[in-house]
């Protein structure tokens, strides 16, 4: 009975860390992917714990503006690859285009 417990948690384990791994290679995937666009984001060594504070802002997909390169990888590795680069520059929303 010991034997087939032991067995059955390392079976557990090592399903359990090959979903691990197969999710952190899409995402890898997903950021090599940013390289295909006109606006080529280099997301890899992300996510950081400090980013500088310059302001080179980067327009997401999901229209929130972030001050630059390292606060877009940062969000784009925390959304799982899910977020993209629209533009280089502020995000532009429909009132600022009236004024």
């Amino acid at each position: 009975m010991k034997t087939a417990g032991f067995l059955l948690l390392n079976l557990t384990l090592c399903l359990f860390y090959s979903g691990i791994a197969i999710e952190a290679r899409s995402v890898d995937q997903g950021i090599l992917g940013l390289h295909n666009h006109a606006n080529q984001v280099d997301c890899r060594g992300y996510p950081r714990n400090v980013c500088t504070l310059e302001h080179r802002p980067h327009c997401g997909t999901d229209g929130i503006t972030y001050s630059n390169a390292c606060f877009f990888c940062n969000a784009y590795v925390h959304q799982r690859g899910r977020l993209r680069l629209k533009h280089k520059g502020a995000c532009r929303y429909l009132s600022d285009a009236q004024d």
